[in-house]
């Protein structure tokens, strides 16, 4: 599937599952590659962190900007607008909505923003470095209209993210490939299991699958850092 064909696929056999840990495993059963696994698992993270974020579609958590400065980082105006730049929008090419941070420390804020608003323009990176099937981009904010949305677990969102992801790994490997230990990992996950702990295991996972199912698979090979990277020793 491309972009395009999951996000179709996850708007029919996702959209609507309210708990997060739920909708995470089930927009992992139906990813075919590790960047639907972070879409899977990305909108679950931004939903359980963000509980008036919609049910339908995809949003993206915009907070990355320019550290050169070049590009002013987005700040809400006196009149409720939204200025400045994001510099990394995940799934840009199908995000129906935002929740962006605005301002910066104490003082930050975050709002709600559909794509087609005014005064928000989205712009498409050609070769993301990783997950290159996924598309990333831009957004400049030139008096969008933006709403408060309530930001009390957002200190979380990093874990929950993991969490979440790790979750939609599992649902996809138990999909594809039917292992025990996948299965038995998916559970304690469910079960909520301490996130040190369920880590190893599925590291352990993923080591055994770049060496088996998927020795032969170069774009699992090049993505499995997206699963690595969530691991600290």
């Amino acid at each position: 599937m491309d972009e395009a064909d999951y996000y179709q696929a996850w708007r029919g056999h996702a959209e609507g599952v309210e708990d997060a840990t739920e909708l995470a495993v089930a927009g992992g059963r139906i990813a075919d590659q590790l960047s639907w696994v972070f879409v899977a698992g990305y909108q679950a993270a931004i939903r359980a962190t963000f509980t008036d974020a919609p049910e339908k579609g995809w949003g993206s958590f915009a907070v990355t900007e320019d550290r050169s400065g070049e590009l002013p980082g987005v700040e809400r105006g006196t009149d409720g607008c939204l200025y400045g730049h994001k510099t990394w929008i995940a799934a840009s090419r199908h995000a129906d909505w935002l929740i962006v941070k605005a301002g910066r420390g104490d003082e930050a804020t975050y709002c709600f923003v559909e794509t087609d608003e005014p005064g928000l323009i989205l712009s498409h990176k050609d070769r993301p470095g990783m997950l290159p099937d996924l598309s990333q981009g831009q957004a400049k904010f030139e008096g969008c209209p933006a709403q408060k949305i309530d930001a009390t677990q957002v200190a979380g969102f990093g874990r929950t993210e993991a969490r979440m992801i790790y979750i939609a790994f599992l649902a996809s490997v138990v999909e594809q490939q039917q292992l025990q230990e996948a299965v038995d990992l998916l559970g304690r996950a469910r079960a909520g299991e301490d996130f040190a702990s369920l880590s190893g295991g599925v590291q352990a996972l993923r080591q055994d699958l770049a060496g088996s199912c998927f020795a032969d698979d170069p774009v699992w090979q090049r993505d499995q850092k997206l699963i690595a990277m969530y691991h600290r020793d």
